[in-house]
């Protein structure tokens, strides 16, 4: 237990309110802690003398001076609730626009937060490229000359090394240089990274049939697919073949494809024949060939300093030289990984292309639909369904008010008695 902790708790311990672990741990720190037991001691003497002042009974007539003295505040203390009345309610009024306009403010954040993760979607890299590159800098390692130190001096990745050794002193002066990144047009001789979206919206007579061809032709090229689902809309029509009623389904599908087969994909989706329509579509292309260079120079750049870092730790000499020099490494090794994360991620998306399908299933719009011969039958069941349901509803009205007539006779007594008191309450306050 440290000092704190233990002067914390010397009120808890006087009042016999600690637990017997904690009383156990408070005791043996009070016998070890001087400083403490001191403390301890002042504090029981602070509270005998506080517990051996007598008790002073109050004045004679004090409790009729103090009643009377509360009723003359009373007036006061209602002419001021009375004149901060119109505040009250301006602030309550505040508080509601407050209330209303909060969702409001909720929902512009939530719509501007996708907006923004839609963008990131659509090139993810390009936002996450940004992380600092700083030159690995070990601050405050200067370390007086004897007959063996080691002198080191960073200053915009600048190291400079000077070691004395037998009396003579020679200076390794290193500075690594920035590998120029990727500009102009430069990259172009180099993989492009690109990367392929494409969004569909279909319609098809036969929902299963198109998602099977779709499932098959993607294995085929090599893809798969990312999500699926399948839903109904609530909607369907009778099969007169069938003689029975055939739900419409509704579906979304999002499958990966190489980027080479991309269009050969996109093309098998969206030019179905008969089988679909296309409802709408679009595709884009999101180039991060710069960023990515870009960031595979500062990786390379982080690579050779943290190389030298690792020289300099092999001829540091004392513990803060190495904590310092350790703590350097760790956080030119954290930028190197998340770059590579960055650089991994971009490899992938531009090399798996994505397409996303929306897919919601109608009815043949072709055929004429022949007249039920049963309609007026049903029509019949459904206007004596109605009326059946009218006479229902009356029924439980009428039965609903005259259970409710007892429950009624209750409240406007209970009403009636209020209203009674109140009303002589006001008139005597008035008096």
């Amino acid at each position: 237990m440290i000092c704190k902790e233990c002067r914390q708790k010397i009120s808890l311990y006087l009042d016999n309110e600690l637990t017997e672990e904690e009383k156990t741990e408070f005791e043996n720190h009070i016998s070890e802690c001087e400083d403490c037991r001191n403390e301890l001691e002042k504090i029981k003497r602070i509270v005998n003398e506080l517990n051996s002042i007598p008790m002073e009974e109050l004045p004679e007539g004090y409790c009729k001076k103090l009643h009377m003295k509360l009723k003359e505040v009373q007036p006061a203390e209602k002419k001021a609730k009375r004149r901060f009345g119109i505040r009250r309610m301006s602030a309550i009024a505040a508080a509601l626009i407050v209330v209303l306009m909060v969702p409001f403010a909720l929902n512009s954040g939530r719509l501007g937060m996708q907006k923004s993760e839609m963008a990131m979607d659509s090139a993810p890299a390009e936002y996450s490229m940004e992380v600092p590159s700083e030159e690995p800098r070990v601050p405050g390692m200067d370390y007086g000359a004897t007959d063996n130190s080691i002198t080191k001096s960073f200053d915009d990745g600048d190291y400079l090394v000077t070691e004395e050794m037998d009396g003579e002193a020679w200076t390794d002066s290193v500075e690594i240089e920035e590998k120029a990144t990727v500009s102009g047009n430069g990259y172009r001789d180099r993989e492009l990274k690109i990367i392929k979206n494409g969004y569909v919206s279909v319609e098809t007579e036969d929902y299963d049939l198109f998602v099977s061809q779709v499932k098959g032709k993607v294995g085929f090229y090599g893809g798969y697919i990312e999500a699926f689902e399948t839903y109904s809309n609530n909607y369907y029509y009778y099969d007169y073949e069938k003689d029975e009623n055939i739900n419409l389904k509704n579906g979304y599908m999002t499958v990966r494809v190489p980027q080479e087969v991309f269009d050969d994909a996109y093309g098998f989706i969206t030019e179905e024949g008969d089988l679909v329509e296309v409802v709408s579509e679009r595709t884009n292309e999101t180039d991060l060939t710069k960023s990515y260079y870009d960031t595979e120079s500062k990786v390379e750049n982080l690579e050779a300093q943290e190389a030298r870092l690792q020289e300099l730790f092999a001829k540091a000499e004392n513990i803060p030289e190495i904590m310092q020099i350790e703590n350097e490494l760790t956080r030119v090794r954290n930028q190197i990984d998340a770059y590579r994360i960055n650089l991994s991620d971009i490899d992938y998306r531009s090399s798996m292309s994505t397409i996303h399908i929306e897919i919601r299933e109608v009815y043949d719009r072709n055929k004429i639909k022949p007249v039920d011969e049963n309609l007026w039958e049903r029509a019949k069941a459904s206007f004596t369904q109605t009326v059946n349901n009218l006479i229902d509803a009356l029924e439980g009205f009428v039965v609903f008010v005259f259970g409710f007539i007892p429950l009624l006779a209750v409240l406007l007594v209970a009403i009636l008695v209020v209203y009674i008191i109140a009303r002589a309450i006001i008139r005597k306050t008035k008096k």
